[in-house]
């Protein structure tokens, strides 16, 4: 940010603007996140709607279509499901079953980390200090970053209900999902503002703010699953979340107003806590000390290597605690799930007719083992794209002035990236086991019949998932040193295209040759069903029960060769360019 335009505020102040001279100048600078956001999620919305027109288009395919989003996993991480249970489901009431939960996925994520970024990390970057030297308001920097993330929001709620209601929606539905998108964003704006406030760093603020999203994507699943095939079981935990109350709004099929009523309150208290936070705090500061605050001194780091992990150690550990957190959780659900899983297709023909004998723990437990893997990806993204932020912040300057060459640099950034995603994977094995294992025994189910094989298939099932998610790291690793400037849009697109392609691409039949585009696509579903293994004594037949089929696993390897070539490109190209100014 120039000196000319700090200069220029109290000028634009004395025109008499209705808008802030510091609203509009960070609405300037965030003009193509408001834009990468807004289209992402409407290309999101578009996609869905289109393909469910294409895949759905007669009354059978859709009745066959709700009966997998009638399980208990399905709703694990789709949602409720209002409106499956009827003869012929509407194609409005798929659209709300399937997608809408992502939509809002996607919405709080924006809010939080959008309202970060303009307070503390503007605070930490060095732009919010050389707008204090102007005759700016206190607090206004929180007010000017609840706008940028209050136009985004407006912008990618209006979009995704037009793109609905493109697709031959009913234009009410559309019109209550943008209303519901729009306030799903806001929540998490005012959480994000609240979490800004508390933070004693700007990378604490991050991390909070990605675990309370986790956190409301987990107990909407739990709520969810509890109430999937018409029981009630901890349904209340739907409630408790934002992401599970636009769902609980029953768009489409039966319309509530109460959980949109529940969303606008709760982002003005929260959104007038944080501003009311952010009025009394000194700049730079959390109202709340960080855990070495009262340490006097500290060993200084020797080596790139030590700086790197000492630097990430607040992130790595925000993300193990998610990995805990989401492991524990969902293998504590796996009895329940097991238990609906016989009983609906006990007592449903059409259902076992429609799965077979495909329904089983293993095949719950192997999907959450796919899903983790898609989160320890965004883990991997988020360290490796740590060296565009300490680039930007002249950190990495400070690092190579010092007898540090660019290839250690490197090496150190690539290690932290890859040692946070595997403590990660490691975090959700342990909470999976510590959760699925005792549980299921418990009830004797068939599945720990052999505890050893169970808990081998899960901890197979995550280390395949490591090459892919190192894959995502490298290719941020390489866009840093190719397009600095641009990689954190390009890595984080190609991630949401990753996660786009892996979680929605099966269900819309979507073709092979898309499917491919995702990593995830090429790692082998672990653990497998001891049913559906034939031969399974023996030495060979336990290695077919741990590691699957032989096939699967030429995957993982290709992953983890791409994921060296990059950071053999990254190391190459970050050689010969010049650091951003």
């Amino acid at each position: 940010m120039s000196a000319s335009r700090v200069a220029a505020l109290p000028r634009a102040r004395a025109r008499g603007a209705v808008i802030s001279p510091l609203t509009r100048l960070v609405l300037r600078r965030e003009r193509r996140s408001i834009l990468a956001w807004s289209l992402g999620g409407g290309a999101l919305a578009l996609y869905c709607v289109t393909m469910f027109n294409t895949m759905y288009a007669t009354a059978e395919e859709r009745q066959a279509a709700a009966l997998s989003y009638s399980t208990p996993a399905a709703a694990v991480f789709t949602g409720p499901g209002f409106g499956m249970d009827a003869a012929a489901p509407t194609m409005g009431a798929l659209f709300a079953a399937q997608a809408l939960g992502w939509l809002a996925l996607v919405a709080a994520l924006m809010g939080v980390l959008m309202v970060i970024a303009r307070t503390r990390g503007d605070e930490e970057g060095g732009p919010s200090e050389l707008l204090r030297s102007a005759p700016v308001r206190r607090g206004e920097s929180a007010r000017a970053a609840l706008c940028s993330a209050a136009l985004a929001a407006l912008a990618m709620s209006a979009l995704c209900a037009l793109c609905a209601l493109a697709g031959g929606l009913e234009a009410a539905g559309c019109l209550v999902v943008g209303v519901g998108l729009l306030l799903v964003a806001l929540v998490a704006a005012g959480s994000g503002l609240v979490l800004a406030a508390l933070a004693p760093s700007a990378r604490s603020a991050r991390g909070g703010g990605l675990m309370l999203v986790l956190a409301w994507f987990l107990l909407r699943g739990l709520g969810d699953a509890g109430s999937a095939g018409g029981g009630t079981g901890a349904s209340f935990l739907s409630w408790l979340t934002p992401i599970g109350l636009i769902q609980q709004s029953r768009v489409y099929v039966d319309l509530r107003w109460e959980p949109l009523g529940l969303l606008a309150g709760a982002a003005v208290v929260l959104i007038g806590a944080g501003l009311a936070l952010h009025a009394g705090r000194e700049l730079g500061e959390g109202l709340v000390a960080g855990a070495g605050a009262w340490r006097t001194r500290r060993r200084g780091p020797a080596g790139a290597l030590r700086l790197a992990l000492r630097t990430s150690a607040s992130a790595r550990a925000w993300w193990v605690v998610g990995g805990l957190a989401f492991g524990l959780t969902y293998g504590i659900f796996a009895p329940s799930i097991e238990s609906s899983f016989q009983q609906m297709v006990a007592d449903n023909p059409a259902m076992q007719a429609f799965f077979g004998d495909q329904l089983s723990v293993q095949t719950y437990l192997a999907m959450i083992i796919r899903y983790g893997g898609i989160l320890v990806a965004a883990c991997a993204a988020a360290l490796a794209g740590g060296a565009v932020g300490e680039e930007d912040r002249g950190l990495t300057a400070t690092v190579l002035s010092a007898p540090v060459s660019r290839r250690r640099w490197l090496a150190a950034r690539a290690v932290v990236a890859a040692v946070g995603s595997a403590t990660m994977l490691a975090a959700i094995a342990l909470g999976l086991a510590a959760g699925a294992v005792p549980a299921l025994a418990a009830q004797d189910s068939p599945a720990t019949a052999r505890p050893w094989v169970l808990v081998g298939g899960l901890v197979a099932g995550l280390a395949a998932q490591l090459p892919a998610v190192l894959l995502t790291g490298a290719w941020l690793l390489a866009l840093h040193a190719v397009v600095s400037r641009l990689a954190r849009p390009l890595g984080w697109g190609a991630y949401l295209l990753a996660l786009s392609i892996s979680v929605l691409g099966p269900t819309a039949r979507a073709p092979q040759w898309l499917l491919d585009l995702s990593p995830f696509t090429h790692v082998p579903q672990l653990p497998v069903p001891e049913a559906g293994t034939a031969g399974a004594s023996g030495a060979a037949g336990g290695a077919r029960l741990l590691l699957g089929e032989g096939g699967p696993w030429v995957g993982p390897a290709v992953c983890l060769a791409l994921a060296v070539a990059l950071v053999a490109v990254a190391d190459a190209a970050g050689r010969r360019r010049d650091l951003t100014a």
